[in-house]
């Protein structure tokens, strides 16, 4: 029992203090919490679990994978002409302004949408939202927060929400994150409705704007092939042939080089999509290798078996505060380890209450993620809102509605997982 505290405490206790150090850094925060996985199998007495530490990254390839040929996609998408062309047909024509704020939101959250990420919708498609909502008199601080929003909202949804997938995966390095897409759309669906018609008022009185579309409709073909492919996998699985999420991306890819609006370089395209995916897959491999070092330890098992005395439901709202708390004060590396933790010892040790129960911790792992007290995915966002870059935990108020909302279905998902159980789609090969 002393090995395994020691094993627990090491591994978190280290990784905490390089992510506090490095100032929410991830990719300078992972070779220090990759140490902290050696000391802590030399802490449990198993030598320095260099197989266990290296094997555990392998556990979310698959994952990484997919996330990696989405950010190509859609980082050529960007490139090419296609997500402005989008842009230019979103506000160029008179709407209302809850319709025109809801086509704006999805603009944001269609990056993250793919990718499952965050840094996406920021990166990509941020700027162009925030500079059309700042020139039109909306404060920045406002503009961020719905660029945030729109960030959060975005890695929530399916296909792939990284964050849902890695507590899925956490429990099952050889299981599938997939048949979650109408459970994701509803935690996500709340928010979205709620916060589009609460923001419409921002963009109430703004007249269309006249911008560069060149290319016409052939440069959003790429783009729907991809979504009729992703609809097809998610929920005809045993109608069509199985592809998979980084063959989907990659078709998809191929096209956007061949129909794009524009000439644009590809291998800076590439590089750009390896910058945003690096630090993204640092914290998903490190979380690999932690949750290796902890099963082989004994420390999963442990905490599994003590927890499972307590009801599920007590244990797993300590686990979202924990993933929450953790997440926004200390960093994303310590958020997602708890995350991937949590998720094992709720499923190991309450299997008869539902996977879905993981889901909730999801959402914790998520809003820690867009809404950290240091740094955050607005640090890589380039012009209009360098005055709050740095600030994106402050501006979690200006997106108070889905942050509340989405933890709250996160919560009904842990507690009624054994109902929402029903919603998940069959998956055949």
């Amino acid at each position: 029992m002393t090995e395994v505290i020691l094993a627990l405490l090491a591994i978190l206790g280290i990784t905490a203090a390089a992510c506090i150090f490095s100032k929410n850094d991830g990719t300078f925060a992972a070779p220090f919490a990759l140490l902290a996985c050696v000391i802590g199998s030399l802490a449990a007495g198993m030598g320095f679990g260099i197989r266990q530490t290296i094997e555990g990254m392998f556990g979310y390839f698959d994952l990484v994978m997919a996330v990696l040929c989405a950010m190509i996609f859609v980082t050529i998408l960007s490139e090419n002409g296609a997500l402005d062309y989008l842009f230019g047909k979103i506000v160029g024509k008179k709407r209302s302004a809850v319709l025109q704020t809801y086509l704006l939101l999805l603009f944001v959250m269609l990056p993250g949408i793919f990718t499952g990420t965050a840094a996406a919708g920021v990166t990509l498609v941020g700027g162009l939202a925030a500079r059309y909502l700042t020139e039109r008199g909306v404060d920045k601080e406002k503009a961020a927060g719905f660029v945030l929003a729109g960030a959060l909202l975005g890695m929530l949804c399916p296909p792939i929400s990284l964050v849902s997938a890695i507590a899925v995966q956490a429990f099952s390095f050889f299981g599938v994150f997939t048949g979650y897409a109408l459970i994701l759309l509803i935690i996500v669906a709340p928010a979205f409705i709620v916060y589009g018609i609460s923001s419409s008022s921002k963009l109430k009185g703004f007249e269309p704007v006249k911008s560069e579309t060149a290319g016409g409709f052939k440069c959003v073909i790429p783009l729907l092939v991809v979504v009729v492919l992703l609809i097809l996998h998610e929920f005809f699985p045993g109608h069509t042939p199985f592809l998979g999420y980084p063959l989907i991306y990659a078709i998809g890819a191929v096209l956007a080089v061949l129909l794009g609006a524009k000439k644009f370089n590809i291998l800076r395209a590439l590089e750009k999509a390896l910058r945003i995916t690096a630090p993204v897959a640092a914290i998903v491999f490190v979380t690999g290798s932690a949750m290796n070092v902890f099963t082989s330890t004994g420390v999963s098992g442990t905490l599994a078996l003590y927890l499972g005395r307590t009801d599920y439901r007590i244990v797993g709202l300590g686990v979202l505060v924990c993933v929450l708390a953790g997440g926004v004060y200390i960093g994303g590396q310590f958020g997602a380890m708890l995350t991937a933790l949590g998720s094992y010892v709720m499923m190991n040790g309450f299997n008869s209450s539902g996977s879905v129960k993981m889901l909730g911790m999801s959402v914790a792992l998520a809003v820690a993620l867009a809404f950290p007290l240091r740094k955050g995915v607005l640090a890589e966002l380039d012009g209009s809102l360098d005055e709050v870059k740095g600030r994106s935990g402050k501006l979690a108020k200006e997106a108070v509605i889905p942050i509340v909302l989405v933890l709250v279905m996160g919560v009904i998902a842990l507690i009624f997982s054994a109902k929402l159980d029903a919603f998940r789609l069959p998956f055949t090969f």
